[in-house]
């Protein structure tokens, strides 16, 4: 979770893959995907865009959700927004590292 007002981040253990180990793997993520498009209003409205990269999210193995590992926060810039740029790497038009 994060605190935009307090700057209070509340870290906890997730068990499962990383997502980009699911796209290498050429695994269907069409969910989690989904998932993430369903929680973009929340971030935006927010005025944020987060790091989209694939290694920052984790598909817990008890709920099958994504959830975002990373503490990167910026200001909203639709140049770094999900459609924009974290999708190109969600749907392998780019390469993951």
């Amino acid at each position: 979770a994060f605190d935009k007002d307090k700057e209070i981040i509340i870290k906890e253990y997730i068990e499962g893959p990383v997502l980009s180990d699911l796209i290498k793997s050429n695994k269907d993520i069409t969910i989690y995907i989904k998932q993430m498009k369903d929680m973009l209003p929340n971030i935006y409205s927010a005025g944020l865009n987060i790091d989209y990269y694939p290694t920052n999210f984790i598909i817990n193995k008890n709920d099958n959700l994504i959830y975002y590992i990373d503490y990167e926060c910026n200001l909203y810039d639709a140049k770094w927004d999900f459609d924009n740029w974290g999708i190109k790497y969600w749907n392998g038009d780019e390469k993951l590292i």
